[in-house]
């Protein structure tokens, strides 16, 4: 789960689910339960939908043309995330083949949604609070993304998704896709993102093994194709 913890996450998601719904268990899905409170509308996320906001929300990375007063062109961009400056001649490049830029992550996010679908994981938008991004429900066999992920771009979107496909692989190793996740044994990587990311005040709480859980999803969520592979590889 992006910045919310394992296993505070499910302490905490039981005592709110419960005091606000009632008993929650393998016979009643948690869409259902939320979509009884107005304040926290749930909602499928459907794949063609979702494509056409990421591709409208992309547009904030398209270069374009500035003409001065004096008649010179100079050229504004929005660098993509942990990009170098890039040159003249590459910003003319990005904005004459601005369609394929993102092409890589969105095959990757149809590929995560058809595997998801194939093993019986359901993806949901849901409105969330304080920055949750993103998080995996093992008993419920669902992805809960925040409704606002959808206009943060393909990118972002891909990030997101993998980094919550990456926690079912990891329930899945453990014999059962209901079980709570554990670590695969991959190498851990560390950045200034990766930390930064691990120090959001959710996971303050969080056990030792709970950050190395999170930081192994956070390792490789944007890698593409490993996030599928690991599907493949424990949930299929």
């Amino acid at each position: 789960m992006r910045k919310i913890l394992y296993p505070l996450l499910f302490a905490c998601l039981a005592v709110v689910l419960l005091e606000k719904y009632g008993e929650i268990g393998p016979d009643k899905r948690l869409s259902k339960n939320l979509n009884r409170n107005n304040s926290m509308p749930v909602s499928t996320l459907n794949l063609q939908t979702l494509f056409r906001r990421l591709q409208a929300a992309d547009m904030n990375w398209k270069p374009f043309k500035v003409l001065s007063s004096n008649g010179t062109i100079s050229y504004r961009y929005r660098p993509i995330k942990g990009e170098a400056r890039l040159s003249e001649a590459r910003i003319k490049d990005r904005m004459d083949n601005f369609s394929t830029i993102f092409e890589k992550e969105k095959s990757e996010i149809s590929a995560i949604f058809k595997l998801l679908e194939e093993i019986g994981v359901s993806v949901y938008e849901l409105q969330m609070n304080n920055d949750i991004e993103g998080m995996w429900v093992p008993i419920e066999r669902a992805i809960y993304l925040s409704t606002s992920l959808g206009e943060k771009g393909s990118l972002n979107f891909h990030e997101v998704l993998a980094h919550e496909a990456i926690h079912v692989a990891q329930s899945c190793s453990t014999g059962s896709i209901n079980s709570t996740p554990v670590r695969l044994g991959l190498p851990l990587k560390s950045s200034f993102s990766i930390n930064k990311s691990l120090s959001h005040p959710a996971y303050v709480l969080n056990l030792q093994e709970g950050i190395y859980l999170e930081q192994e999803a956070y390792s490789y969520s944007k890698k593409i194709g490993f996030a599928a592979g690991l599907l493949k590889q424990f949930c299929k």
